[in-house]
Parts: C-alpha cells; sequence; structure tokens
C-alpha cells in the first residue's frame, strides 16, 4: 500500500555526521514506497558545519538552528559534560525561539508525519506545543532503552544520563526505531528494533583491500595524535577525513599521511579500498565499514558515552578491535587478522526497508483512518443539529 499523498517533515541533529547520513537513507526509503518530503530541519552548533554531501543529497529545502550541542576541552578531543550543561543552559532563551521556529515550519508544510533523527528539541517541540502530528523517533541510541541491551559494567550515572536525554528526544513520540547492529526482539509496538540505515552508495560499492588505512576523526583535535603515531610508523599510509574548515580540500603532511575535508562521495570510495578503518566509534561509520567487511579499530571520543557502547557492542559482534586511548600499532601490525566477516549482519541490513515500511504504513494508516471517522463523526453531528434527528 502506497501513501502518495502522506508528507514528512524531518527534524535532524547535525553533530557528526551519523543522524544526516541515516536521514538521507530513510527518505529514500519513504519516497520509493510513495512519500513526501517535504523539507528538513538541522539543529546544529556554531561550531559545525552542516557537511555538502547532505545539503545537496537531501534534495529538498534545509532550515537550520541552533541546538543543544558539547563542548569540547581546549584540545578539541573530549567532552566535558558538566560544561556542556552550564552551556546549554545559558542558550535556553534561543531554544525557546527556535521551538517556535519548528512549530512554523509545521504550519507551513503542514506534514502527515514528522521523522525525528535525535534532535532534543523536537521532544520539547512536541511537549510544549502539544502538536497533534504524529512524530516517528530514529536512532541508535534508542537501542539503549530496549530491556535485552547490555550496557558496559562501568559508567552507571552517564548510562542514567543517556537514557534520560534518549528519552528526551523522543517525548510524545509515536513509534521510536531502535537502529541496532544485530536483532532484538520487539516487546512493544513503540519501540522497534530496526537494521542499520545505510544509503544506496554503499551497495554498490565492491570491498577491495588496497594498502593504507582510512580514519574518520570527529574532533579535530585527535588529529595531533594521528600526526605523533604517524612520526614513529612514517611507514604506514594513512587517510584521514576531519571536519577543520580552515584549511584546503586535501592537506598533505607527507608522502604517506593524508588528511582531507568531509567529502562524502571521497570517504566512501576509500573505505572500500582501505585495508583497515581507525575511528572514534560513531554508529553510522562502524556500521558502513562492517557491510564493506573491514577490520575497524575504535577509539571513543573521551567523555563521550554513546561511543563507549557503540566500541564495546561493535566488538561483540567481531567488527574489531577497540580501545579508550589512540593506541593502535597492536591493530596495524595484526591485520588482517581473522575478524568476524559477520554475513548475518548483511543480511540483517537488508531487511530495513522492509520493516520501515511496515511500521510507517501502520502509523498512518491508522493516523487516515482515525482522521476518516472524526469526519464522519462531524457530519453525522451537523446533520443531527440542521434536521433534528
Amino acid at each position: 500500500m502506497k501513501f502518495n499523498n502522506a508528507r514528512c517533515l524531518f527534524i535532524v541533529q547535525g553533530e557528526g555526521r551519523g543522524h544526516m547520513t541515516q536521514a538521507l537513507a530513510f527518505k529514500k526509503t519513504l519516497e520509493y514506497n510513495g512519500y513526501i518530503v517535504s523539507a528538513v530541519m538541522v539543529g546544529c552548533s556554531v561550531k559545525r558545519q552542516i557537511p555538502d554531501f547532505f545539503t545537496k543529497g537531501i534534495g529538498v529545502p534545509v532550515y537550520m538552528f541552533q541546538s543543544p550541542n558539547f563542548i569540547t576541552d581546549k584540545d578539541v578531543k573530549s567532552i566535558q559534560i558538566l560544561k556542556s550543561i552550564s552551556y546549554n543552559l545559558k542558550l535556553l532563551p534561543v531554544f525557546l525561539k527556535n521551538l517556535k521556529l519548528i512549530n512554523n515550519k509545521v504550519k507551513e508544510y503542514k506534514p502527515d508525519l514528522i521523522i525525528n533523527f535525535y534532535e532534543p528539541l523536537t521532544g520539547l517541540y512536541k511537549l510544549i506545543y502539544n502538536a497533534r502530528i504524529p512524530v516517528v523517533s530514529v536512532a541508535h541510541q534508542y537501542v539503549y532503552l530496549h530491556p535485552e541491551f547490555k550496557f558496559p559494567k562501568e559508567g552507571f550515572w552517564q548510562k542514567m544520563a543517556i537514557k534520560f536525554f534518549t528519552r528526551l528526544t523522543a517525548l510524545g513520540s509515536k513509534k521510536k526505531f531502535a537502529i541496532s547492529f544485530y536483532p532484538l526482539s520487539n516487546q512493544s509496538s513503540k519501540l522497534v528494533v530496526i537494521p542499520p540505515l545505510l544509503r544506496n552508495s554503499i551497495y554498490r560499492l565492491k570491498p577491495l583491500s588496497e594498502d593504507f588505512f582510512l580514519t574518520y576523526i570527529l574532533n579535530k583535535g585527535l588529529s595531533n595524535d594521528i600526526i605523533e603515531w604517524h612520526k614513529t610508523r612514517p611507514d604506514v599510509v594513512m587517510h584521514c577525513f576531519w571536519d577543520r574548515t580552515d584549511v584546503e580540500e586535501e592537506y598533505k603532511y607527507d608522502e604517506t599521511l593524508t588528511f582531507h575535508k568531509l567529502n562524502d562521495e571521497k570517504f566512501l570510495q576509500l573505505m572500500a579500498s582501505c585495508k583497515g578503518f581507525i575511528t572514534t566509534a560513531g554508529f553510522e561509520s562502524v556500521c558502513e565499514a562492517m557491510y564493506l567487511k573491514k577490520p575497524i579499530f575504535m577509539m571513543p571520543v573521551k567523555g563521550h558515552y554513546e561511543q563507549y557502547c557503540n566500541a564495546r557492542d561493535a566488538n561483540k559482534v567481531g567488527a574489531g578491535m577497540f580501545n579508550d586511548d589512540f593506541i593502535i600499532n597492536p591493530f596495524v601490525d595484526s591485520l588482517p587478522f581473522n575478524y568476524q566477516k559477520n554475513s548475518q549482519y548483511r543480511e540483517w541490513v537488508k531487511m530495513n526497508q522492509e520493516i520501515i515500511i511496515d511500521q510507517i504504513n501502520e502509523l498512518v494508516s491508522s493516523r487516515m483512518n482515525i482522521g476518516f471517522f472524526k469526519t464522519q463523526a462531524r457530519q453525522i453531528g451537523f446533520l443531527r443539529r440542521t434536521f433534528w434527528v
């Protein structure tokens, strides 16, 4: 069943790359099945630039607004939780103003459905404005609300905090799509476990294994760690992607170390060709590397509890190694090690469209039926008042 007139508005958290690539993949799935994505709103900070691959690839109007974000240390390497809370509280008047912006765009586009990619202001918008439009919230973090998900033993208070924040982003949502490395039982109609959302371009790539490593770092301060390590191992060829905007498109440190500004097409081509992938444990990049059968080294950003969980969860399903510090010699020297290729993971990924559309169709169909019966009831009430029947 295709809902050719069902319109959707996306609201996306702009921190990192993962939520944006998920939005691109989700949009393709919706459009293929007859839905219309009218516009996209992106919550971002003044320190982050929305990459061109998203603004050009999404293909609809994009509206940006300032949203809660993390504060890093002076070296831009780790997250400082208390400073982040203080900083965001000071910006509360700005956030309240942006809730009004969201409400204005909802009135302008009149969507039948809002798809929220872990943007915290979406939950507050739903709470404060009591919006009747159903919201579906999509993120890996919703798997933290599943009773079968196993957290690391360490970090009790971090676990409580991330579960609280995750619930905040999904206040009032009709459904929460929890993106997972592996299947989990669906114990609630509101919390639905789905496979990773990979863009179509991933499926067209042919994995190779050339003599270089690919690195993706969320915080540009980690580039100093890469350079210092490279001085001890200049024989290792490495290509690194960072989010610096004050350098040229390609910065060649020397013959074997090259830094690249974020470029989605180049990044995926290099990922398909590298012999190993080194990353700060962002969920989406790990999922892409796993699908392309790449051994992965994961180093969570310090203070970033989500990445701390991602690294251990991915290691559990055989994706590769992790360390809380930039200690990569064991990984580099072990390749090709006998890591788990995980063919089951690839089959799980291929199921995402079927699961998503079944759930979305059910929600939209229910909304349309409710609307139909309300219209009928209003018409019957009018007839009774008019003709006294």
